[in-house]
């Protein structure tokens, strides 16, 4: 099993595609964070490809399983999920069964690597015709980094090779995002929001693998909004707890232990301390007043918010800013 997982983390880097790595979203989100402040002048495009997973050519996921020697053994698998030739049986049902001759079917086990290696000949392309741009991804989602013109051409391209492959760009869910306006400005960025991608100003920002990455009071306002929308599922959850049923708390219990709990880790871990602390220390007391509402007053499980695991953590992080600072 560890070998096979690490042959699809080798799979996916080849492309810059990090789905099978350590922390994969927070790396992609770092660098990408990383390029654009030592070089305010870049644009990030965030992309999307319109039913990405559905539309990847099949032919292309066996081949690279083949192509792999460490891949190879998987063959027989896949053979048992699509078949060789003609169109495969999917989505079986009591009375349903549809015919599919591209994609991946819905909840495989290989969907992940199967698309990673459908869509590798087309990243391999972009990589060696803009050498300049940076181009991560996760799963996919991909993103272009580098100078504004030469970023805007590579996305161009990425359209182009994925249209050649019987794939295509959602541009409708497209964003490009600079701290400089005249990079925004520049002709080649105006010609591709005409496909429809949205160019967002320097003062707002974009969401990279699920965190923000843009101007400081933009990614702020968004983390605060985002506590709010998990504020809502916690409310839900201590109603859940109140219900007439003798496993109401215990099943509210763990669906904040495994579900509210851990919901923002990957903010504490991507956002800069000075950013995320106030949703941190919200979330927390939300988390606590939960806690406190299902146990019961008085209850010695019900602790002190502040050595709770987000305030912990956002208080380390702020003192280790202070003491390198």
């Amino acid at each position: 099993m560890t070998e096979s997982k690490d042959a699809c983390d080798r799979a996916g880097r080849k492309v810059n595609n990090l789905a099978f790595a350590q922390d994969g979203c927070g790396v992609v989100q770092k660098s990408l964070s990383l390029l654009v402040e030592a070089n305010p002048a870049f644009v990030i495009f965030s992309t999307d490809q319109a039913s990405a997973f559905q539309r990847a050519p099949r032919a292309q996921m066996l081949r690279g399983l083949y192509e792999d020697p460490s891949l190879r053994h998987m063959v027989p698998y896949y053979l048992s999920l699509y078949g060789l030739e003609g169109p495969a049986t999917l989505y079986f049902g009591d009375f349903y069964r549809w015919l599919s001759e591209e994609g991946c079917q819905q909840g495989c086990s290989l969907g992940v690597l199967l698309y990673i290696l459908a869509v590798s000949p087309v990243i391999e392309k972009l990589m060696e015709e803009f050498p300049n741009v940076s181009v991560l991804g996760f799963v996919d989602d991909y993103y272009f980094c580098g100078l504004p013109e030469e970023t805007a051409r590579c996305y161009e391209r990425y359209g182009q090779l994925l249209s050649e492959q019987g794939m295509a760009l959602n541009h409708a869910k497209g964003f490009v995002w600079s701290r400089s306006a005249a990079s925004l400005a520049c002709p080649a960025i105006q010609a591709v929001s005409q496909m429809g991608i949205t160019v967002v100003q320097p003062d707002q920002g974009i969401k990279v693998v699920g965190t923000p990455v843009g101007a400081d009071d933009w990614c702020k306002d968004w983390l605060l909004r985002k506590g709010e929308k998990v504020g809502e599922s916690i409310d839900a959850i201590e109603k859940l707890g109140t219900h007439d049923h003798a496993c109401s708390v215990q099943s509210a219990l763990l669906l904040m232990r495994y579900c509210a709990v851990p919901r923002v880790n990957h903010l504490l871990r991507g956002c800069p301390p000075s950013l995320v602390e106030e949703m941190a220390l919200l979330h927390d007391r939300r988390i606590m007043s939960c806690f406190s509402r299902l146990l019961g007053p008085g209850n010695p499980l019900c602790c002190d918010v502040t050595q709770s695991p987000a305030h912990v953590t956002a208080r380390w992080r702020r003192s280790r800013r202070e003491t390198s600072g």
